[in-house]
């Protein structure tokens, strides 16, 4: 679900921006869910369309857009001159409302189903358990970590959510932007968020079309600080909490501004809010929500970050030979890709000297 907030706040134009020897940290969960929504793929030798439900599949019944769609994304990354560093979720909150990600404690069981039923021939039950939510989000993960890797991009696993560990490496000085389309991010302190619509534009001329999110102009803009962004996003609902039936943004930044914060308004008795409030939070409860975003979990050493030649082969592997992309196409893509490496070697050593 995340924080609700975009209509409400003001953003810039990425279009504006020189990425040029900037690094992205890269909401990979994010990443995934939106390529395997994404029906536009050229570049698939796709099996029998009556057998697609809402994917773009190969003839293995597995979705395949997100590879594709993040091997090109990386590679105009690349051409910006920038620099792309991916951050997964690890093992999700026990307190988190909703979970967006699907879980893993079945993936290894539908793996060995889908499995078989491929070797049977039966590419009904291949494709209805490719598609279950307990084997797709997972298998899409782990290829997309094996894909990013053969690029030679480096990759974080989170001990807990991918926005929070994004901001960490805002607040370490690591990234400058963060690629994720979670309002989450601004309440862990993420600074530049970037939501990413395409790119347009080739060679010196390209560039990024999205909304760009900078926090302390959201918060200049709303008239409070950062705490109070918080406890906002506690009355209207995130992933940790609901929210307050019948308060919405409006209401929400109204009474931050009166009463300065959700403790005044359950301290008060005699508050006009104090018995809606008080049926859904306490100050203990309250806190513990708070700390999630103040004090999250995340790495903050020994994270290995080295950008590595790309492996070609390996690409060819996953891509054309596990999923039947053209070959020709991803080979031209691979050519890109390593150009762009050797143009950018000065600076990828140095950025990954910089991130040891």
């Amino acid at each position: 679900m995340g924080l609700k907030i975009g209509k409400y706040i003001n953003y810039l134009n990425p279009e504006n921006f020189n990425f040029k020897n900037k690094c992205i940290a890269i909401d990979g969960s994010y990443l995934i869910i939106s390529s395997l929504k994404s029906r536009y793929v050229w570049n698939v030798k796709a099996y029998n369309r009556n057998y697609k439900p809402n994917y773009v599949i190969d003839n293995t019944m597995q979705p395949i857009s997100h590879l594709q769609i993040i091997f090109y994304k990386i590679i105009k990354l690349y051409e910006l001159g920038c620099f792309p560093i991916f951050c997964f979720d690890g093992i999700p909150d026990d307190k988190k409302r909703i979970l967006p990600k699907h879980r893993f404690e079945l993936f290894n069981a539908y793996k060995r189903s889908y499995e078989a039923a491929l070797k049977q021939g039966d590419k009904k039950l291949a494709l209805a358990l490719a598609t279950s939510p307990k084997y797709l989000f997972t298998n899409a993960v782990r290829e997309t970590q094996e894909l990013i890797s053969a690029m030679g991009i480096p990759y974080i696993i989170s001990p807990s959510e991918a926005e929070s560990q994004c901001a960490q490496m805002y607040r370490m000085n690591i990234a400058d932007y963060i690629l994720s389309t979670d309002f989450d991010v601004l309440l862990f302190g993420g600074t530049n968020l970037l939501h990413f619509e395409k790119f347009v534009g080739s060679g010196r001329n390209l560039r990024i079309v999205g909304k760009l999110y900078n926090l302390n102009n959201v918060l200049n803009d709303l008239g409070i600080n950062r705490f109070q962004l918080i406890d906002l996003a506690i009355m209207i609902g995130n992933d940790y909490f609901d929210g307050i039936p019948e308060i919405g943004f409006k209401t929400a930044l109204k009474l931050i501004k009166e009463y300065g914060s959700i403790d005044t308004i359950l301290k008060d008795k005699n508050n006009l809010y104090h018995s809606k409030f008080i049926n859904y939070l306490n100050i203990d409860k309250l806190n513990e929500i708070r700390e999630l975003f103040i004090f999250p979990i995340v790495l903050s050493n020994n994270l290995n970050l080295t950008f590595n030649f790309p492996k070609r082969g390996k690409i060819i592997e996953l891509l054309c030979i596990k999923h039947n992309l053209d070959r020709t196409r991803i080979e031209k893509g691979i050519d890109r890709l390593i150009k762009s490496y050797n143009e950018l070697s000065n600076l990828i050593e140095k950025s990954s000297n910089n991130l040891l």
